[in-house]
């Protein structure tokens, strides 16, 4: 469960600190439950309208087609919550409209879901998410360590909830027992040299889960898997 620090923005009393496993966990036993209720099975990955699908279960109103210029200049997805009845996700129809930009659109979808998940508990009575028991490693891929999810270096222009609905959001669509998977099935050159190595790996899950090379890019640095700490240009 997440512990509670103050609310520097002002925003509420108190925000959750989650630890990396606690979001890893939810994250995946979330999604599962939901496509094993929806097919029988989870299968990854997971398809634009099973996300569309998911986002309106946990949510009391989903428009993909909204105008969004109000909210601001890059703003393509908004999350309203309320404290009698589930939040209300809105994507620019700008994303929705556009099929080349269906990688960005996953992103959006699943960093808006993520806010569903873990801060609509906060605007309500009830008791905030229950998580799962922690399942075991996979592949050989650990989860993440138990570090709360946003220690890092302190930076003034980094909103909390963003960057936990961030973090959610690469869990969501590349949840880390999946990555597992379609990296044991990569093979691996034994003289390739840490970026050779580090860019099969990120154009490996960039094309099976649909996300952007910079997604995958940090997805994998969040697990731990790639060996070189700089980023890597597609060349």
């Amino acid at each position: 469960m997440p512990w509670y620090a103050r609310d520097t923005t002002g925003r509420l009393p108190a925000r959750p600190v989650f630890a990396k496993g606690e979001i890893e966990k939810l994250c995946t036993a979330t999604v599962r439950q939901f496509l094993e209720d929806l097919y029988g099975r989870a299968r990854f990955p997971l398809e634009t309208e099973d996300l569309k699908k998911l986002i309106e279960r946990d949510t009391s109103d989903f428009d993909e087609f909204a105008d969004l210029s109000a909210e601001g200049e890059d703003v393509e997805g908004f999350t309203d919550f309320f404290p009698d009845r589930l939040p209300v996700v809105r994507i620019d129809s700008k994303l929705a409209e556009n099929p080349r930009r269906e990688r960005r659109l996953r992103m959006t979808l699943a960093h808006e879901y993520g806010h569903v998940l873990l801060h609509a508990p906060l605007w309500r009575k009830d008791a905030g998410p229950v998580m799962p028991e922690q399942p075991a490693p996979v592949n050989g891929l650990a989860m993440p360590p138990e570090l709360p999810v946003d220690h890092k270096p302190a930076r003034h222009d980094v909103d909390w909830m963003e960057w936990q609905a961030n973090y959610a959001a690469g869990a969501l669509l590349m949840p880390y027992h999946a990555v597992a998977d379609v990296l044991s099935e990569i093979n691996h050159s034994a003289d390739q040299t840490a970026e050779d190595h580090d860019r099969v790996l990120i154009a490996g899950v960039t094309e099976h889960f649909i996300v952007s090379w910079s997604a995958a890019t940090v997805r994998l640095r969040q697990l731990g898997v790639l060996r070189r700490p700089r980023r890597l240009s597609r060349r």
